[in-house]
């Protein structure tokens, strides 16, 4: 009987983020954990560089930072290299810290609102250990994952939407289902508020978990840009999940 519920409500939430996608602009990436089919443009480089925290039942973790370079190879191609310092603060043990997994990804937009009135894109993502010992000291996750999505963007009056859904294949864990449903309304020439639901859900659905930020992007002098966000858990709460998480960062472009 639980499995069905779960079935239900996750078959409910991907049809919410379908029927936003058919009514909904690229504002996803970072501060958010939803990505969009955006892209830095042709030669065009785009880099994150943010400190975040994500606070759960067992112990508090940082990042410190974690720096994300996006290249633009052409106006529809992007690639991606991630790397986090990790520090874990346990509630009852020392203090720890280390290079975290790398992240690397190719992103395809194939289909452009312009033309379409709809941006579609997958954006296959590959995470795996650097050759240290953050997995044998529990910093990371041992193993590599993989991730598979896709993206939808388009705008929808006032506000920009967009919608991620993928499947995430996990070598010593349970594979997920990942979705993400993001929108921002700009305030002014300067400043965009941006909001999400992202959530997991495992392979069998034994668990689950949904969460919801608000942030913004602050777009300062030249090519710098302030990113912020903050949110909790709304479900799925366990020790190793959030109960509250919050990014600050900066974006250059150029």
């Amino acid at each position: 009987m639980l499995i069905r519920r779960k079935r239900r409500s996750v078959l409910l939430i991907l049809s919410l983020l379908m029927l936003a996608a058919q009514a909904a602009r690229a504002q996803g990436g970072p501060p958010l954990l939803t990505d969009d089919p955006g892209t830095p443009g042709n030669r065009r480089w785009e880099i994150n560089v943010g400190f975040t925290f994500d606070r759960n039942r067992a112990a508090t973790v940082f990042e410190t930072p974690r720096v994300d370079f996006n290249y633009g190879l052409s106006d529809h191609i992007q690639l991606k290299y991630e790397l986090p310092w990790v520090v874990v603060n346990p509630n009852d043990q020392r203090r720890r810290n280390g290079l975290g997994n790398s992240l690397m990804g190719v992103k395809w937009r194939f289909i452009d609102e312009e033309k379409r009135r709809v941006s579609i894109s997958i954006y296959p993502q590959l995470e795996f250990n650097n050759p240290t010992s953050s997995a044998d000291r529990g910093l990371v996750e041992r193993g590599t994952q993989f991730l598979l999505p896709i993206e939808m963007a388009r705008r929808l009056g006032p506000f920009d939407m967009n919608w991620e859904v993928g499947y995430k294949f996990r070598k010593h864990e349970m594979d997920e289902w990942v979705y993400g449903l993001a929108f921002g309304h700009r305030l002014s020439p300067r400043l965009e508020l941006l909001g999400e639901l992202h959530g997991t859900v495992q392979r069998d659905l034994g668990e689950d978990q949904m969460v919801f930020d608000l942030g913004g992007r602050w777009r300062l002098r030249g090519p710098l840009v302030f990113l912020f966000t903050t949110g909790r858990a709304l479900r799925g709460l366990s020790d190793e999940r959030p109960t509250w998480f919050g990014y600050v960062g900066m974006q250059f472009n150029f």
